[in-house]
């Protein structure tokens, strides 16, 4: 009697040892999986992962890690287009990305050089005077002006200042600009200036630039950085751009 009793609790608790067997098989190849997967470390192995074990513990990191790798996919294939249309694009896919806020720069950007260009063909051409306008005739000679009073003496103008605000001064007198984004307030512009400052230390001999343009699509508030010429503009925004940063020589005017 009691070893049929045996038999029987014997019976009930197989199929409880099979399921728990069976649970300790499954969570090795779920380790073994995300082992390999980590491994790998593309987008791809993290997406068969989730299709083998969409239920694992490691599903949601496997999720985390596949929406980065696709973002960084993304965000290469639209520097690499380098249009409005790619990096609105990106926004759409990734609206809370790690390069999202860069995407919004970038589109700004575009649309105040395409209204600079507007304006600019929008301009009304002045004709140049005729060569023989060029030439003033020379008046006639008159006796010399009296020699001034000591109390009419010009003033003379303060020496420059020395170091980088005055060649900031200069620099930004001669019109040759650098153009590090278009914001939507000069708030917004400033809080940029002083990251870019941080993140790159050749901004440090500069001083902001920040002026309001009208566009077709309201106003912008752009953030320039005036150089000595376009030779060095063109340096300037070489190096940002290796670095990851949205650059734009801007014209003289």
């Amino acid at each position: 009697m009691s070893s049929l009793r045996t038999l029987t609790a014997s019976a009930r608790l197989l199929p409880l040892l099979c399921a728990a067997l069976l649970a300790l098989a499954a969570c090795a190849r779920d380790a073994g999986d995300w082992k390999s997967a980590q491994a790998e470390d593309t987008q791809e192995a993290y997406e068969a992962f989730l299709a083998r074990h969409p239920d694992s513990q490691f599903a949601p990191l496997a999720k985390v890690r596949a929406m980065q790798l696709l973002e960084v996919h993304d965000w290469a294939e639209a520097t690499q287009a380098d249009t409005p249309e790619a990096y609105q694009g990106f926004i759409v896919r990734h609206p809370d990305g790690k390069w999202t806020p860069e995407a919004r720069i970038r589109i700004e950007n575009f649309k105040l050089m395409a209204a600079t260009t507007a304006n600019a063909a929008d301009a009304p051409v002045v004709p140049a005077a005729p060569a023989s306008a060029a030439v003033a005739p020379r008046p006639a000679a008159t006796s010399p002006a009296p020699a001034p009073t000591r109390s009419a003496a010009p003033a003379v103008a303060p020496p420059a200042p020395r170091g980088a605000g005055a060649a900031t001064a200069s620099n930004a007198a001669a019109g040759h600009r650098v153009q590090l984004g278009a914001f939507s307030s000069t708030a917004k512009a400033e809080a940029e200036w002083a990251r870019l400052r941080s993140r790159f230390p050749l901004l440090q001999p500069f001083e902001p630039q920040i002026t309001a343009v009208e566009t077709r699509n309201g106003r912008l508030f752009r953030l320039q950085a005036g150089v000595a010429d376009a030779a060095e503009a063109g340096r300037l925004c070489e190096q940002l751009k290796a670095s990851g940063q949205a650059c734009l020589v801007v014209p003289s005017r």
